[in-house]
């Protein structure tokens, strides 16, 4: 069994995986590694299921209607040979008849159990329903070639240099009208900004096509109707794209526990300057990292996502790796929160704490949508608290320039 322990916001989250996460023993992991011996406050449990061995019954009429109650269950899931593994059916079972507070989520090769009662996530995965699902190129070649049905290609995307910009309007406008995206806001996906995948949809849609793009957790599928390929393309680090998707969907499954810990992920980029942390809010591309980027002092907390925590009568934030910059494990008391707004000067406004929140639970509903509804109430109390607790401030500002000795000030004031 493969094993390795985090600690992040104070919190000890152990991954155990049957098969090897070297994604989670590298930088920007590497430097929140912790002893395996310490008691974790939440597990990540791990399981490769091979179908090699004898298959089970196929699901009963009462056995499927259980598990449609129960479970999120995605086209395909319940007939798939997945089930079929023991395994597979003998951890659906006991989840299954478990009083507690428990999201399950089926698809045909995988299956998520997010217990949030006992804090511990369960994820069960095939690589063998895949024996087709290497790269096999461009997409026209296989249609050529004849390509059997049912084929699964994975498509492991490099954030640089095949990084765009944001959708553009007009190109924007044509996806949403004339592809389908579930859920809607596919369109804002991280992905939706390479290069392959734009060309792919641009293809299809030249040709009179009518492409559907659905987003997971780890990535983003891209289906041609007719056609008898499905494209997955994702981020990676390393070779396994399996794997590589457990490590992709890390963030989302250890901040499924924060709120039980007075603690919640915010969107937004840090930087510890004095006894103080300022967090940066902005949308992706809203400029988060380029401020970052002009902090000559102070301790980077990250660029994308920082974990901010009740303790005491104020809050602290903490660093993660969940993004590009950090100076790794760092925390302070939360000091300022900034809104960013890109300007031809910089300035600061206040902004009203009631305002702040709003803006704030709206962004983040893809996250405590999740939630059950004890734990989505102690998101939006703690929500609340933050915006209440520090001085917020809407922050105008260029690309080359951030005055941090008005953000001090601005912060010193709320102390």
């Amino acid at each position: 069994m493969d094993v390795t322990t985090h600690r992040l916001a104070g919190i000890t989250f152990r991954t155990e995986s049957n098969a090897p996460l070297p994604g989670l023993k590298e930088p920007p992991y590497a430097p929140f590694r912790v002893g395996d011996g310490e008691p974790p406050g939440a597990h990540h449990v791990i399981h490769q299921v091979s179908l090699a061995g004898p298959a089970l019954p196929p699901l009963t009429q009462d056995e499927r209607e259980r598990l449609r109650q129960r479970a999120q269950v995605e086209p395909g899931a319940l007939d798939s040979p997945f089930l079929g593994a023991p395994a597979v059916r003998a951890w659906l079972d006991e989840a299954l008849d478990q009083q507690a507070a428990m999201k399950i989520v089926l698809f045909p090769d995988r299956v998520f159990g997010l217990d949030f009662t006992r804090r511990r996530v369960d994820f069960l995965y095939t690589d063998e329903l895949g024996a087709n699902s290497a790269d096999l190129g461009d997409p026209a070649a296989v249609r050529e070639a004849g390509a059997p049905g049912n084929c699964l290609r994975m498509h492991q995307v490099s954030p640089d240099p095949q990084r765009l910009p944001p959708l553009p309007a007009e190109e924007r406008e044509r996806f949403a009208r004339q592809v389908y995206f579930w859920p809607p806001e596919s369109l804002d996906h991280p992905v939706m900004r390479s290069k392959a995948v734009r060309a792919r949809l641009h293809a299809d849609l030249d040709q009179a096509k009518e492409p559907m793009v659905s987003v997971h957790m780890d990535g983003l599928a891209l289906l041609t109707p007719g056609e008898p390929v499905l494209d997955f393309y994702y981020y990676s680090g390393f070779d396994n794209p399996r794997l590589a998707r457990v490590v992709g969907s890390y963030p989302r499954v250890f901040c499924a526990f924060l709120p039980d810990f007075g603690a919640l992920p915010v969107h937004s980029s840090g930087v510890i300057r004095g006894p103080g942390a300022a967090l940066f809010l902005a949308k992706d591309e809203g400029g988060k990292t380029t401020v970052l980027r002009q902090a000559r002092e102070g301790h980077l907390l990250n660029d994308d996502q920082v974990i901010v925590r009740r303790e005491g009568d104020g809050f602290m934030a903490y660093a993660t790796p969940f993004g590009r910059l950090t100076n790794g494990p760092g925390a302070a008391r939360l000091g300022g929160l900034f809104v960013l707004e890109k300007a031809t000067s910089f300035a600061l406004e206040p902004v009203r704490p009631a305002d702040l929140v709003k803006s704030l639970w709206d962004e983040h509903r893809p996250y405590t949508a999740a939630l059950p509804k004890p734990l989505k109430q102690r998101a939006f109390d703690l929500f609340y608290e933050m915006c209440h607790c520090a001085p917020s401030y809407r922050m105008r500002f260029p690309k080359d320039y951030v005055d941090w000795d008005a953000i001090d000030v601005a912060m010193a004031a709320g102390r």
